[in-house]
């Protein structure tokens, strides 16, 4: 059976003042907005079932606010045996959805999250055209490097899903790098530099939407050059340029049918220590921060600065630890010989790369912070190095290599 494509883009009007999240340093609102934030809709039909990926430019979705956002737009939608699946880019200058004391308002974001994704499925699925598709991967350098130490090498790889779409080429983009380039000092909205990859991709033709994938560990901390929208331009284009150079090579194929199925994996929760180990850690780092003051780098204090912030959030984790959700959602789309995993993690390197090596799919995509968001997931060797990652994760050392292995097997069926 064919099969029909369709990506629909779609501005999400963000109402002033709203909260940006991804700093425990920010405390005050955006009042202005620098890029504009979208909602991108990518639509697969077969005239029996459809299938919907949903990119949102926002940090993430979180504390059980993700199911009723979903039920919600199917019930505007109103297209028989549709599936949908919302993901987030990450940008840390976007607001999230989830309960904070900056809430101000979220209720109009959500709201305007709803809408403007319910038009969008339904335009994409109104567009969706027989098409043929393209498949391709390769690694690009120069965009991200892991987060802690610039000398640890990072698999950061670049993966595409085209087809034509009328008189543009609908391009999915993949790529593992968080949209940090902004830092806390920014108060204003953005999409930070996968938003000017993507500005740039429009303006040569491609309809693009971009999957965020495994960038728990690697950021442009140490390939950036300053912390300005003028190098979000220069990294943009740099990856900008990786996707067409990639799609140029690409060849399209028939491809026949999809299938998608949503999995539970359950997974152990990290053990939590007593408050007096916390109250000692806590004075502990706030005094290696005052040491390191003046005397390291912008990049290298950060370091310093959110491993502080992490056993801060460890110890408020601690106090609700028997809430943490053990029972995790994760998605697999079969598209013909390729797979797309959807994780609500922010998984490391090391296990994206065990699921890439073991999968016996022509080619695998890994697409994080989808559906409620529960932070981030580390190899079991990075459990060892500390930092912030490893000290908000909540679940225990090794619980990464069992989501791996878990979706090794049901991607292997």
């Amino acid at each position: 059976m064919s099969i029909k494509l369709a990506i629909a883009k779609k501005k999400l009007d963000t109402p002033l003042p709203i909260f940006l999240s991804g700093y425990g340093a920010r405390k005050e609102y955006a009042k202005s907005i620098h890029d504009d934030l979208y909602a991108n809709s990518l639509v697969i039909t077969d005239g029996t079932k459809s299938f919907a990926i949903v990119s949102c430019d926002l940090l993430g979705i979180y504390a059980g606010y993700y199911q009723p956002i979903v039920d919600d737009i199917k019930k505007r939608v109103q297209i028989p045996n549709l599936e949908i699946v919302i993901t987030c880019v990450h940008s840390h200058s976007s607001p999230a959805l989830r309960d904070s004391e900056y809430d101000q308002n979220i209720d109009k974001m959500i709201e305007e999250v709803k809408v403007k994704i319910t038009e969008g499925i339904k335009e994409a699925f109104k567009n969706a055209v027989d098409t043929k598709i393209g498949f391709n991967e390769m690694p690009v350098t120069g965009v991200g490097a892991n987060r802690r130490d610039s000398k640890i090498s990072v698999n950061t790889v670049l993966k595409l899903l085209l087809f034509k779409q009328t008189d543009k080429t609908g391009v999915a983009v993949n790529f593992n790098c968080h949209p940090t380039l902004m830092g806390p000092t920014n108060m204003q909205v953005s999409r930070d530099f996968q938003g000017y990859t993507m500005d740039k991709l429009v303006q040569d033709n491609y309809l693009p939407m971009y999957l965020q994938s495994a960038c728990g560990d690697v950021s442009t901390r140490f390939t950036r050059t300053e912390q300005s929208f003028s190098e979000c331009d220069r990294i943009g284009n740099l990856l900008a340029k990786a996707v067409e150079e990639l799609a140029a090579k690409t060849e399209f194929i028939d491809v026949d049918g999809f299938n998608y199925h949503q999995h539970i994996i359950t997974l152990p929760r990290k053990h939590y220590q007593s408050d007096t180990y916390y109250q000692a850690k806590i004075k502990e780092y706030r005094q290696q921060l005052e040491d390191k003051r003046g005397k390291v780098s912008a990049s290298e204090l950060r370091i310093f600065e959110t491993a502080l912030q992490g056993i801060e959030v460890e110890y408020r984790y601690s106090k609700s630890q028997d809430t943490i959700v053990t029972e995790i959602p994760c998605g697999i789309l079969q598209l013909g010989k390729a797979t797309m995993i959807f994780s609500p993690f922010e998984i490391f390197t090391k296990i994206a790369d065990r699921i890439y090596d073991q999968s016996k799919s022509a080619i695998t995509y890994l697409v994080g912070y989808s559906f409620d968001g529960q932070g981030y997931m580390p190899d079991k060797d990075s459990f060892n190095n500390g930092g912030y990652e490893v000290l908000s994760c909540r679940y225990a050392q090794g619980a990464g290599e069992i989501l791996a292995d878990k979706i090794i097997e049901l991607i292997n069926k």
